[in-house]
């Protein structure tokens, strides 16, 4: 029966030690001003944070900076996908809808052409 009951206790001890480092992992996260970006809705959720004066007109920048800021360990493919939150032309939020994404071909410097895609709302 101590047996039980010293392995109960290391097991509890075990659930605490990782209760508390996560607790202190999003105490940090939240103290130190890191925000987490996972989605172009995490992204308007931060509107205030980008733009303190409310104004976004033409400050598609402020969005860029916002987002490489927090873009060193972030996998390509999340920052792709969180770039889709935004027009680039006016700065307005965007869903990610294919309704916002228009296909533009470019004459490149040293000749031809590239084909991508846009996204924004004007």
């Amino acid at each position: 029966p101590i047996a039980y009951y010293q392995r109960e206790a290391s097991a509890m001890r075990v659930c605490l030690s990782s209760l508390l480092l996560t607790v202190f992992e999003v105490w940090h996260a939240h103290a130190s001003g890191e925000i987490e970006l996972d989605s172009p809705e995490d992204l308007a959720n931060q509107y205030s944070n980008i733009f303190k004066t409310g104004n976004r007109n033409a400050a598609s920048h402020l969005w860029a900076s916002f987002i490489l800021q927090r873009a060193g360990s972030m996998p390509s493919g999340k920052l792709g996908q969180i770039f889709h939150g935004f027009c680039a032309v006016s700065g307005s939020p965007l869903p990610d809808d294919p309704r916002t994404m228009y296909k533009a071909t470019l004459p490149k410097v040293g000749g031809g052409t590239v084909t991508g895609v846009s996204r924004h709302c004007c």
